[in-house]
């Protein structure tokens, strides 16, 4: 039998009893999410928010199908939203939605001020188009 160090404990310890703790997601500044909700209105990304059958979210967006379960569990229930640049789109789609195999994930409360920022932009524009 090897010989144990001092500092080593005799046994692991359980930190987590088999639960997974959640992912949390770094905070976007201001510009950051300006820049999200402009690149969105000029359609220079595709985000969850397009697809209107959730079943086809997962060919979409192919990183949440290959995905390492623990993972999911992580990171899926906190997220707000899922995007990518439509310039990574793979060149074949799936009902006439593109698809990626990479993408980006934001926190629940970053995708609330992100979409609020876009419905803003959408509605100046619309009122400029209107003048």
């Amino acid at each position: 039998m090897p010989k144990r160090c001092r500092n080593q404990p005799r046994h692991k310890k359980r930190t987590h009893r088999g639960r997974v703790k959640a992912h949390v997601f770094k905070p976007m500044s201001d510009a950051e999410v300006f820049s999200l909700a402009e690149r969105i209105y000029k359609n220079e990304v595709f985000t969850d928010r397009h697809v209107r059958n959730p079943a086809d979210l997962r060919m979409v967006f192919m990183v949440t199908m290959f995905m390492e379960p623990k993972l999911a569990k992580k990171m899926l229930p906190n997220t707000g939203m899922i995007w990518a640049p439509m310039s990574d789109a793979a060149p074949a789609g799936v009902n006439g939605y593109p698809c990626f195999f990479s993408a980006s994930f934001v926190g629940k409360p970053d995708a609330k001020r992100v979409w609020a920022k876009y419905e803003e932009i959408k509605a100046s524009m619309e009122k400029l188009k209107a003048a």
